[in-house]
């Protein structure tokens, strides 16, 4: 494979393993309280970013084994191109199912607006969720 080839999946890498981390940092300007909040109610979200980023230095690792041979001990592939393809693959499809929704906007001035809806977002969730709850009905039951 050629060097090119190799460097423009390096760039798709840090390109999408941006936007998690963009993301976060805008959530985070917002304050800490609500970042605690995001965090506490979408782990899952952070996790996956998290899983994402590691992903990406996968693929870093591949691409500097292939072209200095660097490499972990321990970790020679046979091919460390098609490692970096994969990689770069399982790079970006975890992060748009992730983050389908919260990347449609990635600019730098489309982020915290994108942020500011998600957050929007979740409060209209809770307070839907709260509000079922008070309106319902209390069953009492007794027992004998």
């Amino acid at each position: 494979m050629s060097s090119i080839f190799l460097a423009c999946l390096l760039l798709i890498v840090v390109a999408v393993s941006s936007f998690p981390v963009r993301f976060w940092l805008a959530v985070r300007r917002y304050g800490k309280p609500r970042f605690d909040a995001a965090v506490r109610l979408n782990g899952h979200m952070l996790s996956l970013d998290v899983v994402t980023i590691f992903l990406a230095m996968l693929a870093f690792h591949w691409v500097g084994q292939d072209w200095f041979g660097l490499a972990l001990p321990g970790m020679r592939a046979p091919h460390p191109q098609i490692m970096a393809i994969l990689s770069t693959c399982a790079c970006m499809l975890v992060a748009m199912v992730n983050g389908s929704r919260r990347f449609d906007d990635a600019t730098r001035v489309g982020m915290p607006e994108a942020v500011l809806r998600w957050l929007v977002t979740q409060q209209i969730i809770t307070a839907a969720e709260v509000s079922a709850v008070v309106t319902s009905p209390i069953r009492i039951r007794r027992e004998l």
